[in-house]
C-alpha cells in the first residue's frame, strides 16, 4: 500500500482532494485500531475468584475498571451491569467484577 503512495506525482490535480479524503479516512481508521490495541493490552484486574463465587468491588475499583471517575460511577453506575446495593438507599455500592470487565472490554 505504501508503494502506491510513493507515486503521488502521478495523481491528477483534480483528483487530489479525493485522494486526501481517502488518506484522512485511512489515518483515522488506523489511529482507532492503534488505540484499540493499546486498550486491549492495558493491564486489567485479575479474573473473578477461581472458586466460582462472584467477586464484588466497591466504587473506587469499579471506576478504575471501567475507566470512569468515582463521581460518574456514583451518579450513573446503577445502569452499569453487575450493580448491586444491598441494604437499600445509603448502603454501599458494589459491582460484580466479571460483569464490569465484560462491559468495559465491550465498550473499548
Amino acid at each position: 500500500m505504501l508503494e502506491a503512495l510513493a507515486n503521488l506525482e502521478g495523481v491528477p490535480v483534480d483528483e487530489i482532494p479525493a485522494v486526501l479524503g481517502d488518506l484522512e479516512t485511512l489515518r483515522a481508521r488506523l489511529q482507532a485500531r492503534h488505540l484499540q490495541a493499546i486498550l486491549l493490552t492495558t493491564e486489567r484486574p485479575a479474573n473473578p475468584a477461581p472458586n466460582g463465587v462472584p467477586e464484588f468491588c466497591e466504587v473506587e475499583e469499579a471506576a478504575r475498571i471501567v475507566r470512569r471517575s468515582v463521581s460518574w460511577m456514583e451518579k450513573y453506575g446503577r445502569k452499569v451491569p453487575g450493580f448491586r446495593q444491598l441494604g437499600g438507599k445509603g448502603a454501599r455500592l458494589e459491582w460484580n467484577r466479571e460483569a464490569l470487565l465484560r462491559w468495559a472490554n465491550a465498550s473499548a
